[in-house]
């Protein structure tokens, strides 16, 4: 989902251990933006590069058509899903070279059997994706299936991002560690990849969506407030109805009206996730139904919002689908 990131200032306080990196841990090739958003970079069959979006939070697999026409591949599309569900799709081995990095899990109600892009279709270009494309301009975007059944180390203080790094269900009553949750089905398999998790904020806690691709679009205002010369920012997003709030109760925090062309920002001094404390992290509104009419069909409970680049900007995060557990903490050891 989208969001935005102030500035790059060092964490208030970390209550916890300083954990290593796991022993069988792979690098993940990849380039971070403005400290809170990055992409991952995919070696192609034809000895290209490509980048791609990291957003855990974010839909499916896509490739661009522009992708598309510069790999030379449109002959690799293949068809799937019926009737109004029909769409086009190119299996992830036909575009990217075997075992360079960790292939897309194939969803429940998959086009295909094999790991895939999705092409994203022209029209859908008219809208946020495209204004996401052109302000982040990439060449697939890595939804929540990309990330789904693996598990991840996001170093966004060192910007290494590492797969490979599980964190077993017997630590979860480690430093930093917290559950996640899943919507699955009646037999317990994950029908998304859309983690929640909880943030604590002045003593409430909060369930909130884990989102790594959270972009906030400044409007002018948003920059002139901010100090920065940015169309965008790694950021958080948070329900109205516990914006309201915070602004009733902390009339000191900082608010931007209309940060962004149809919503306010605002800064809170201090967000606890895990062990760790940071801060200042910056949230944009976003209405509750966005929560409770639409991301709950991906996700196991209705949240208030999503926590993005904005607050791990200062952390090492570790995102274990399998065993649905995340780790937060302040540093890592090699």
């Amino acid at each position: 989902m989208r969001t935005i990131k102030f500035l790059l200032l060092l964490p208030l306080m970390s209550a916890c251990a300083v954990p290593r990196i796991a022993k069988d841990a792979v690098i993940v090739p990849a380039g971070f933006v403005d400290k809170g958003r990055f992409y991952l970079k995919l070696p192609a069959l034809n000895g290209d590069t490509l980048t791609g979006f990291a957003d855990t939070g974010g839909g499916g697999t896509f490739l661009y058509p522009h992708t598309i026409d510069r790999l030379a591949i449109a002959g690799k599309i293949k068809q799937g899903g019926k009737g109004s569900r029909k769409q086009p799709y190119i299996l992830f081995a036909d575009v990217i070279k075997a075992n360079t990095v960790p292939s897309p899990a194939v969803p429940f109600d998959s086009l295909d059997q094999k790991p895939y892009f999705t092409v994203m279709p022209n029209e859908a270009l008219q809208g946020e994706g495209g204004l996401l494309l052109s302000i982040l301009p990439h060449d697939v975007f890595l939804g929540q299936h990309f990330f789904l059944g693996k598990s991840w180390t996001f170093d966004y203080p060192n910007e290494r991002v590492y797969t490979n790094t599980p964190v077993p269900k017997n630590r979860t009553k480690s430093s930093g560690i917290q559950k996640l949750g899943f919507k699955k089905n009646a037999a317990g398999q994950k029908l998304y990849g859309h983690p929640s998790m909880q943030i604590e904020v002045s003593g409430e806690t909060i369930d909130v969506l884990l989102d790594t691709g959270a972009t906030i679009i400044l409007s002018d205002t948003g920059r002139k407030q901010l100090g920065t010369e940015k169309t965008s920012l790694a950021g958080s997003f948070i329900a109205r109805s516990v914006y309201d709030r915070w602004v009733a109760q902390h009339p000191a925090w900082k608010v931007i009206e209309k940060g962004e062309a149809n919503a306010d920002l605002i800064e809170v001094p201090q967000v606890k996730i895990g062990n760790s404390t940071v801060g200042p992290v910056l949230f944009a509104v976003r209405p509750d139904q966005a929560w409770s009419r639409m991301m709950i069909h991906s996700m196991d409970k209705v949240v208030k919002g999503a926590i993005g680049g904005s607050a791990f900007q200062y952390l090492v995060v570790t995102v274990d689908y399998n065993s649905e557990l995340a780790r937060f903490t302040t540093k890592t050891r090699q």
